[in-house]
Order: C-alpha cells, then sequence, then structure tokens
C-alpha cells in the first residue's frame, strides 16, 4: 500500500474511532442528541483533513518539480565499502563531469546479506535541474552499462521516484557551490581510505608529509580540519604561483596568504587590478591606495633617481617599461634614450626632480634628419603625452609624496581598476614594481622580508621571444635573492613565461578552464592524467597544491581569511583623512 493511501486510512479510522466512542457512551440517548454529537466531531474532522493536506503540501514542495532518477545495482558482491568506493569512482567522476549545469544528489543503499561475508550494494541517482533531465538520464544510464557491465541501471517512473524520495529522512536540494560536496554527505563512501593516501572522486593522491611549523593556508580535502595543510615560510623566497579559472577561489587563497603572513611579521603589496582586497587589508592595519580617484590618491615620478642608483641603469630600466607597455621598435627605443639622457643633463636627480612634461619638451627638441625620424619622434610623443593627461597625469606628471618605506612595511594594496586603460595599468604596475626592485636591490636581505600579489600577472610577466626577458620576469626572478616573495595570479599557465613557471617552487591550482591548461601543468605537480582531469572540476575554494619538498600534489580546501570588513569609498576616504594622514 502507498504510503498516501495509509496516511489516508490512518485519518479516517482516527474519526471512525472517535464517532464509536462517542456512539457507544450515549447509545441509550434520544437521536437529537445523537446528532448534536455529530455535530460535534465533524469540525474535528475538518481540521483532521485540513491537517492532512497541509503536510501534503508542504512534503510536495521538498519535490523538485522536473528531476528524473536512476536505479543502479550492482550484481557482485563487495566485501566492505571501500572496495565500494574504488569500483564506483570512475562512474562517479563521469556522471560529475556529464551534468556540470544540473544538480543532483546519490544515496548508496546496503541491501541483505548476500553471505556470512559479502554485502550487495545499490546506488541511485536523483537529476534535475533542466528540461531534459529525462535526456540525460538515458545518456548516463548507458554511460553506467559501458563502464561497468555488471550494473543493472534502470530508469524510475515518476511514481517510483517519489517513493524513493521518500525514503530519505530529510530531502533538500544541495547548494549549488560545490556537487563533490553533496557526494561527500550523502554518499557515504570512504573517502580517505588509507593512511598515506587521499581518495577524490576515487582517483588516488599520495598524502601530504605533515609540517608542525609553516603558513597555515588550509586543511587536506577531503578531510577535515584537523589535517591542516602549511607553506614554510623559506619557500615563498622560491615564490608562489596561484592559477585556475575566474571565481575558482584564487583571491581567496591570496587573502589568506596575505593574513597569515602579516600575523607573522611579513607585509604584503598587492597591485589589486579588480579592487577585491580592501575588505582584508583594513581589518589588519593597512593601507589601501585608489590612483587616479580622489578617494585615497596616489601620486609617483617615474623620472625620479633615487639616492644610490646609476642613471644610466634607471635609463634602461625605463627604457625596458615603456618597451614593454607600448612594444616600442628598437629606433623608437633608441630615441627615447637619447631624449632622456639629454633630460638628466639639464637636470641634477639628487636636486630637482624632471617630470614628463620636461620629457614632451626634450623630445619636441631632438632633431630629426629624415622622415623617419621624423615618424619615430611623432610615435613617441603620442605615447608620451597620453602619461601626462588624465587620470594617469594625475598619478604620474606630479612629484612622489609616497614614502616607499612607509609603504614596504605594513599591508597595502593599490587598486587599479579605476584605470580603465589596460596600458596605463600595466605601465604604473611595471613603475611600481621598478620602486620596489631599486629599494630591495639597496637593501638586501637573505630572509623574507615582504611579499608582493601580482594579479593577472599575464599582463606584467609577459611571454617573449626566446632569449629576452621582459621587466617583470627579471624583477620577479632577480629580487628573491634580496628577501622578497612574490604570489603570482594568472587564469591560464600558458599565458606566462616557461621559466616563471619552472621557477615557482610552490603552486596552488583551483578549477581551470582548458585541458591544454591541465597538460603544462601536469608535469610539474607529478600527476598522472587520471589525476590531472580532476583540475577540470573542483568546487570553489579547493584546489591541487604542489610543495616544494612534496614528490606530487594532493587537494586542499582553502580556508577564507576570517578578518574581513566591508569598505566602501567613503570609510576609505575618512581614513585616508583621519588615520593614515594623507589628505585627498
Amino acid at each position: 500500500m502507498k504510503k498516501e493511501s495509509r496516511e489516508l486510512l490512518f485519518y479516517l479510522s482516527l474519526f471512525i474511532l472517535g464517532l464509536l466512542i462517542r456512539l457507544y457512551k450515549t447509545i441509550s440517548i434520544e437521536l437529537e442528541t445523537a446528532a448534536r454529537i455529530i455535530r460535534y466531531l465533524a469540525p474535528i474532522t475538518i481540521i483532521n483533513l485540513i491537517i492532512y493536506r497541509i503536510v501534503k503540501m508542504k512534503r510536495n514542495k521538498q519535490i523538485p518539480s522536473n528531476f528524473s532518477c536512476i536505479k543502479l545495482e550492482i550484481n557482485e558482491n563487495m566485501i566492505d565499502a571501500k572496495d565500494v568506493g574504488e569500483r564506483w569512482g570512475i562512474l562517479i567522476n563521469k556522471i560529475v563531469n556529464m551534468i556540470p549545469n544540473f544538480m543532483f544528489i546519490l544515496k548508496v543503499g546496503r541491501s541483505k546479506y548476500v553471505n556470512r561475508e559479502s554485502i550487495g550494494y545499490d546506488l541511485t541517482l536523483w537529476l534535475w535541474g533542466g528540461k531534459d533531465s529525462e535526456k540525460k538520464a538515458y545518456e548516463i544510464k548507458a554511460i553506467t552499462e559501458a563502464i561497468i557491465p555488471n550494473f543493472n541501471a534502470r530508469i524510475l517512473d515518476k511514481k517510483q521516484c517519489v517513493e524513493e524520495l521518500r525514503k530519505i529522512v530529510m530531502f533538500k536540494q544541495p547548494s549549488s557551490k560545490g556537487k563533490i560536496q553533496s557526494v561527500e554527505k550523502v554518499l557515504n563512501l570512504p573517502l580517505v581510505a588509507e593512511r598515506n593516501t587521499v581518495f577524490l572522486r576515487g582517483i588516488k593522491f599520495s598524502a601530504p608529509m605533515s609540517h608542525v611549523q609553516g603558513l597555515k593556508i588550509g586543511y587536506l580535502w577531503p578531510g577535515n580540519k584537523n589535517l591542516p595543510v602549511r607553506i614554510k615560510l623559506t619557500d615563498f623566497l622560491s615564490h608562489i604561483a596561484i592559477f585556475g579559472r575566474t571565481g575558482s577561489g584564487k583571491s581567496t587563497t591570496a587573502k589568506r596568504i596575505v593574513t597569515n603572513l602579516w600575523l607573522r611579521g611579513v607585509p604584503s603589496l598587492i597591485l589589486d587590478y579588480h579592487n577585491e582586497y580592501r575588505d582584508v587589508i583594513v581589518p589588519l592595519g593597512g593601507e589601501v591606495f585608489t590612483p587616479g580617484v580622489e578617494i585615497s590618491p596616489l601620486t609617483i615620478n617615474p623620472l625620479k633617481v633615487r639616492r644610490g642608483i646609476d642613471v644610466d641603469e634607471h635609463i634602461d630600466f625605463l627604457i625596458g617599461i615603456f618597451e614593454d607597455t607600448y612594444s616600442l621598435t628598437q629606433p623608437q627605443c633608441y630615441m627615447l634614450s637619447k631624449a632622456l639622457k639629454n633630460l638628466y643633463t639639464m637636470f641634477d636627480p639628487e636636486k630637482t626632480e624632471p617630470t614628463l612634461n620636461d620629457l614632451v619638451d626634450c623630445i619636441k627638441n631632438l632633431k630629426e634628419h629624415s622622415v623617419s625620424e621624423y615618424e619615430i619622434k611623432k610615435a613617441i610623443l603620442r605615447r608620451i603625452e597620453m602619461l601626462t593627461k588624465g587620470q594617469l597625469g594625475r598619478i604620474l606628471n606630479s612629484e612622489s609624496v609616497w614614502d616607499l618605506e612607509r609603504i614596504l612595511d605594513r599591508p597595502v594594496s593599490i587598486e587599479l581598476a579605476h584605470l580603465r586603460n589596460d596600458e596605463h595599468r600595466n605601465f604604473l604596475s611595471y613603475i611600481i614594481l621598478k620602486l620596489l626592485y631599486d629599494y630591495r636591490v639597496k637593501k638586501k636581505s637573505e630572509t623574507l622580508v615582504h611579499a608582493t600579489v601580482i594579479e593577472e600577472a599575464e599582463k606584467i610577466i609577459r611571454k617573449k621571444p626566446e632569449g629576452q626577458m621582459s621587466i617583470g620576469e627579471r624583477v620577479v626572478s632577480e629580487l628573491r635573492k634580496f628577501g622578497e616573495s612574490f604570489v603570482i595570479i594568472s587564469q591560464s599557465p600558458l599565458d606566462l613565461p616557461r621559466s616563471i613557471i619552472i621557477n615557482t617552487a610552490t603552486k596552488v591550482i583551483h578549477t581551470i578552464g582548458a585541458t591544454s591548461d591541465a597538460r603544462v601543468l601536469q608535469g610539474q605537480l607529478n600527476l598522472n592524467k587520471e589525476q590531472c582531469s580532476v583540475l577540470l572540476s573542483l568546487p570553489h575554494s579547493c584546489a591541487l597544491l604542489k610543495l616544494k619538498d612534496q614528490p606530487e600534489a594532493y587537494p586542499i580546501k582553502i580556508e577564507p581569511p576570517k578578518r574581513t570588513l566591508k569598505i566602501n569609498d567613503l570609510l576609505l576616504r575618512n581614513l585616508r583623512r583621519e588615520i593614515w594622514e594623507y589628505t585627498s
């Protein structure tokens, strides 16, 4: 008998029983009195029926309106659940990758003992979230029978689906944050089957060697928070690379690193291309700059020569910045170098600061001896004059007012999203990296003293023809000898120079968007083809971590920083005026 019929029969039996009790006590009473008793019981009956209806409606709301159900039964016997987990791992992985736009829930049932040792298992899959859920169900049935012929897969009709759903004590639709987490909680399979092995979707990963000391960024996953994952501070000098597509959790990882570094006394500088770090930096007691916008302004003179820096070396660095930003040709670089040398003969760098307007005047005063030189001169002027106007002009075409030592002794975020032009953002980033380079080379340190986070690193650390090195690549490769660590964040490893991928000892890989990226990383992470396939569909804030002293990568869950605070522009402006001792 169906569950609905049993419930209805229960309520009717309750009504009849109450009626009989009343009639038994009033059997000798006149008919009018009996009629009164019946009128008394009628409201009770109506109330019972209303309650039944409400319960039924509430239960039906828990069931999706558009779904299909597949029942998978295994015909061979398993000794224990560990064998089931290994046997079904490939199938579960296939199902997860087949239905990225659907929600699903998996349930494993244990049937009766087949004999004294073996236990039979079955698996039920509910699928919903799209118009073609029934079509998907048939596709999954075909895939199942192709992978594991011993499975007996059958698609249930709607009534059978509802009955299967009601066997669960509390049915809730799993959240969209991660299908794998839903599988973990409901599937009830052993995800950690051995002491030195981690199972993720039935794929084995070697468990890491535990570090008592180091910077905690999360915990072993699948697992629990009793298995923390740490990065040794000495490994930061070999730099960290974070890869993952948009929304995979790259910024969460970087925020966690910045927060824990500061708790260890190591400040950070963030080149924030998306203005998303202020909620972490301010609670840590750091500063946020908004160059080009009068909220928390910043001015830097790129032509200023710091004490102890050779003028010719300074000119070569500036030429490299202009070349990487604006793709200058060799004749254009030569003419710009000539103008810069004339500029520094006119101004004493130790007494006065030449500005970009002065550089424009020097370029205009250069004599051209041919039409080609005239065209080169005009091309350079078009690029330099852009730096003297608008947002970038307010930042670069004036005297420097920022204190570099103050900037580098606390957490600092420089928000670049206010600059709409990519070339302007990249140019400003290059100038900041140059200042950092000059400072670190002069100070020198063999231990970790500072970290720099570079968002959208492919725009700063550019790929160049073999044998050539961009300014960003040069800064990253040289500064690790002087106590500076870089956290390099990018969506794809293919967009970065090969030397950067090889020389970053620690790698955190979130979900990536292409199999070509997975192939590039496979050798660096020391993974086999099956393990590498996991990179295409990791949940948010989950990643594969490759440490310097670990033989291969393993799955982890990143813990978001706890110290966060929503900071709007008004609060940022007030902090600039009252606390950071600057006026807008």
